[in-house]
């Protein structure tokens, strides 16, 4: 059995062009988001965003949380019995 590295095709074919390609996109993400005269409006739009998404995710697992907690409500009261009584702790 050869052991090593497995070779990246991507890297093999396109070479350091897709890096540099990936820094030139973050770079202009950069400035786009840190430009002194319209920045902070769109820092302050992004933020309003994310505001409202984790709202919205905080409200979708409460009642999924809600859920389960009713589904293995009733999937215990089905049952028709009660839990078995532990032993009390031992007195030390």
């Amino acid at each position: 059995m050869k052991l090593g590295f497995r070779k990246n095709r991507f890297r093999d074919r396109y070479g350091d062009t897709a890096i540099l390609l990936t820094g030139f996109a973050i770079g202009a993400g950069a400035m786009y988001v840190f430009d002194p005269e319209a920045g902070a409006e769109r820092r302050a739009a992004v933020g309003q965003t994310v505001t409202r998404g984790s709202g919205s995710a905080a409200h979708w697992i409460s009642h999924k949380a809600a859920g389960a907690a009713r589904f293995a409500w009733h999937a215990v009261s089905r049952t028709g019995k009660a839990a078995p009584q532990l032993p009390p702790p031992p007195q030390s």
